[in-house]
């Protein structure tokens, strides 16, 4: 009988501690997915203790919406920061929101722009469209509609819907580019193709 215990007990545990870490991450994906966070969030804290950038990062942001754990914004900064300093570029977005937002506890701008700036350096297609954003109104940084559109155009050739909507408009209004409205529809609809519903409501009130 204690050795069937003892096998109840440890199977599990020593099953758990011969996992990869990609496995770990896997799984805590899985539990994650299944509304399970509390397991999600043990199963992440072991993968990136272990070194997994990914399961930092959603550990970071399960403490930010108190999934699984207490909220914590702090806890969330550090677990994502640690992923983010170490080049992951979901995690540099991430952190770039957080910092825009305030929900880092405190709303930078400048911090906010340097995250977002190391995303969109990786090709992160939506913290590209957001630095357009932060160029496009001066957050941060003095503002350059020609850098923004720029960063714009990156983010929409990488398939963002956020990034085809603010080229759409900047090519409609000749924002940081010449105004061709024939280009500005062809990226508004492809915007509105992916669902983005500003991208539908300026295709419905513009004149064309």
């Amino acid at each position: 009988m204690l050795g069937i215990l003892l096998t109840l007990i440890i199977g599990p545990i020593s099953s758990q501690s011969n996992m990869s870490v990609s496995e770990m991450y896997e799984k805590a994906e899985a539990l994650k997915d299944a509304n399970k966070f509390t397991e999600a969030v043990e199963m992440f804290r072991q993968a990136a203790d272990r070194g997994s950038l990914q399961a930092m990062n959603q550990l970071g942001l399960l403490y930010m919406d108190g999934k699984g754990v207490s909220q914590s914004s702090s806890e969330a900064v550090k677990w994502v920061k640690k992923a983010a300093e170490q080049g992951l570029s979901s995690a540099q977005y991430n952190l770039g929101i957080f910092y825009r937002s305030g929900r880092a506890g405190v709303t930078d701008y400048s911090e906010a722009l340097k995250w977002y700036s190391m995303a969109a350096e990786q090709e992160h297609a939506t913290a590209e469209a957001h630095l357009g954003f932060m160029y496009l109104n001066g957050l941060g940084v003095e503002k350059d509609h020609s850098k923004a559109t720029s960063w714009f155009l990156k983010s929409a050739q990488h398939g963002d819907c956020q990034g085809m909507f603010h080229l759409g408009v900047n090519y409609y209004f000749g924002t940081g580019i010449e105004t061709d409205r024939k280009k500005a529809r062809e990226w508004l609809d492809k915007s509105a193709a992916k669902g983005y519903k500003k991208a539908v409501e300026a295709i419905e009130k513009l004149e064309w």
